[in-house]
């Protein structure tokens, strides 16, 4: 029997709450753990000869990638967003048959394009992993545009997924011109560099600062931000990194154009982080028991600024010098941003607004040692994989990569830590009803 205001084709867990994020959080969980960061570990320990094959780490490097962002973050965002968008827009739940054609559609393209730039034999699996997605991204970036078009509320959060989901657009359509023109399973500079920057920054990161515009408020006890303060860090955040974007698909880097957009890129993030996100872990409004999600988001928030800095300060010295900005200070930038504002943010936004968490945010008992150390591990498993980038021009190629394979060993126990409490917590789900039915009579 449907439960009162439950529309058909709505999937629902127990008491009528919308259940259709878990296949998407469930899959994110099982791609970073299983691939990406298992990935992070072995591509260095092969790339520095230590065992493995070290001719595939190239390939490896971007299948890494596209476990990660694609794969982990991605799913994630989409799946947060499917269930976020109704809620902040006024609207019914995302169909149940929407939602799983789009996770469906974004696993299988993560899945065989990793495979296929993994491994010679599949390599004519990447295509169809390409355009996949392309059709995924398209698929979760009309939903959000419908919500977004029909709302009836606004504000800064409305300003961050409309971004998101443009570059949302922008990468299926990114995606459909490789389905249609990749030879190799290397994709080559011009063609791998823009998928980086307009997916972490532009579909993933655009989202991230629309929900701490509205879940720190809630959490930290600080005032909502009212839109017209949003908006100029919002346009130099995205209109620099169209600029990178933009040159970053030429043959050749222009100095100047990346300069002004790593500039406009940085300043525009430095000020999002100001303005709208929680550098101190006092979340007062949270019970004990909840309060380690709140370190996460602290720590993402500082490596937040982290990236900032590198990035302003990578693209002022490219106007000044007139030369591009080498590679690893721009990987030590992106590092810190995916460790910190996509992986940490993330892991502490989903324990502290999806249901499954509940039990866990309601409980009187103080948190483990395992909720408190997880933070910390993520921590030093970002400033290990950032170090390892910033320390190029001084340490040696083979104690770089030690270093990298030491953050992404430390990386997948925090992620694996996370994973194993969300399935604790989907498995506690009855309990947790019983529990909160007793309290309430």
């Amino acid at each position: 029997m449907r439960q009162r205001g439950q529309e058909p084709g709505h999937r629902t867990g127990p008491g009528g709450e919308d259940r259709g994020y878990l296949p998407f959080m469930a899959a994110a969980i099982g791609l970073a753990v299983a691939g990406g960061f298992l990935l992070a570990v072995y591509v260095p320990l092969a790339g520095a000869g230590r065992f493995g094959a070290p001719g595939d780490v190239p390939f490896l490097i971007q299948a890494h990638g596209a476990l990660q962002l694609q794969g982990g973050a991605g799913l994630f965002v989409v799946g947060i967003g499917f269930r976020l968008a109704p809620r902040l827009t006024g609207r019914p739940p995302v169909p149940s048959g929407v939602s799983w054609a789009v996770v469906s559609l974004l696993v299988a393209g993560t899945v065989l394009r990793a495979a296929g730039q993994s491994l010679q034999p599949l390599a004519a699996l990447m295509r169809v992993g390409f355009a996949l997605w392309a059709l995924g991204s398209a698929g979760a970036a009309a939903t959000w545009f419908t919500y977004l078009v029909r709302s009836r509320h606004f504000g800064a959060w409305w300003l961050g997924i409309a971004a998101g989901a443009l570059w949302g657009m922008w990468w299926a359509a990114w995606m459909a011109l490789l389905a249609v023109e990749v030879e190799d399973r290397f994709l080559p500079y011009a063609r791998n560099e823009p998928l980086l920057w307009g997916g972490m920054f532009g579909a993933i990161g655009n989202f991230i600062w629309a929900v701490q515009s509205r879940a720190v408020p809630n959490f930290f006890g600080r005032q909502p931000v009212p839109w017209p303060h949003f908006l100029p860090f919002w346009a130099a955040y995205n209109a620099g990194l169209a600029l990178v974007v933009l040159q970053a698909t030429a043959p050749l880097e222009h100095p100047w154009l990346q300069g002004v957009g790593l500039t406009s890129l940085g300043l525009g993030l430095g000020g999002l982080v100001f303005l709208v996100a929680a550098l101190r872990p006092d979340a007062h409004r949270l019970r004990p028991r909840a309060r380690p999600s709140a370190r996460y988001i602290a720590a993402a928030n500082w490596l937040a600024l982290l990236a900032a800095a590198l990035l302003a300060a990578s693209g002022v010295d490219a106007l000044l010098s007139g030369e591009v900005v080498p590679l690893w200070l721009r990987d030590a930038a992106r590092h810190s941003f995916a460790l910190g504002p996509i992986t940490m943010l993330i892991i502490g936004m989903a324990q502290l607004i999806t249901p499954i968490f509940a039990l866990g945010r309601a409980e009187v008992r103080r948190p483990g040692i395992l909720d408190r150390a997880s933070p910390w591990v993520l921590l030093v498993a970002a400033l290990l994989r950032v170090g390892a980038s910033l320390s190029e021009p001084l340490l040696s190629y083979a104690v770089r990569m030690d270093m990298a394979a030491g953050s992404g060993v430390l990386a997948w126990l925090g992620v694996a830590s996370f994973g194993w409490r969300a399935l604790q917590a989907r498995l506690n789900e009855g309990r947790m009803l019983e529990l909160l039915a007793q309290g309430a009579r």
